[in-house]
């Protein structure tokens, strides 16, 4: 009963986690805060909707943070959008104050 995903910066993890069973993707470009991916988002992304898309829902992740980047994801297929850092500089985040 419990749902899984897993993370991807490469279309050859996608793929894999995809083929153990995984419920959704997280395709993460090298756009996103202090990940170390290779590759752009714009690039990963269609190749792993290519791939796996028929099979399971992929989410895009990197440097998403307005509706603009939302748009553009879903234009390459992502299901949804998975925003991260942008919400540090929320008043409700527990981020220390230098790094706001």
């Amino acid at each position: 009963g419990m749902v899984v995903g897993s993370i991807a910066g490469k279309l050859s993890h996608a793929v894999r986690a995809v083929d153990a069973g995984v419920d959704f993707v997280i395709v993460q470009g090298y756009e996103g805060g202090g990940h170390t991916g290779e590759v752009a988002l714009s690039v990963l992304l269609p190749q792993v909707v290519d791939a796996v898309g028929d099979r399971v829902p992929v989410v895009a992740a990197g440097g998403i943070y307005d509706g603009r980047g939302v748009a553009a994801a879903m234009l390459y297929g992502a299901s949804g959008v998975w925003v991260g850092t942008r919400f540090m500089l929320t008043p409700e985040a527990n981020t220390h104050a230098k790094y706001k």
